[in-house]
């Protein structure tokens, strides 16, 4: 099994490698094996030239990086995560990474301040597709801070 930071850099890689990506209006995200479209594929809403790390276990250069752009990032997405539906993630479901997803925002209005985090797993799950991580030093509720990445244009 490849670990997520082998995901998040081919991804990367693919997008750099053709010439840009479509958008998921225009090409919509199946979370199912099947045949690329090709003519989809080739049309181009967003292009990146390379790639930045995020420092590791430092939920501060998370935050950074999230302000400027959304952040791949590895968790672990254990039962906890699996059976998620409402509310902030504070129990450490651990820092075995195993799924990368997307961090798109966060909030540290509240008392227990959260990233926002995009799943890939639809609409049904969670809050309609995403999911409240709490904030926290070290690797992270779920091994957050550990292993993130960001596009570069």
């Amino acid at each position: 099994m490849k670990d997520a930071m082998a995901w998040a850099v081919e991804a990367f890689l693919y997008v750099i490698g053709n010439g840009g990506i479509n958008n998921e209006t225009n090409y919509p995200y199946l979370g199912k094996d099947s045949v690329c479209n090709t003519t989809l594929a080739s049309k181009h809403t967003v292009t990146i030239s390379k790639a930045g790390a995020v420092q590791a276990y430092n939920y501060m250069a998370l935050q950074a990086s999230v302000e400027n752009t959304p952040t791949s990032t590895g968790v672990e997405a254990n039962i906890l995560w699996q059976l998620y539906s409402s509310g902030t993630l504070t129990n450490n479901c651990g820092t075995d990474i195993n799924h990368d997803v997307l961090a798109v925002g966060y909030n540290t209005v509240p008392t227990i301040p959260y990233w926002i985090v995009k799943n890939s797993w639809g609409t049904d799950w969670g809050i309609q597709g995403y999911i409240q991580i709490g904030m926290s030093a070290g690797a992270g509720v779920c091994g957050i801070n550990m292993d993130a990445y960001y596009p570069i244009v």
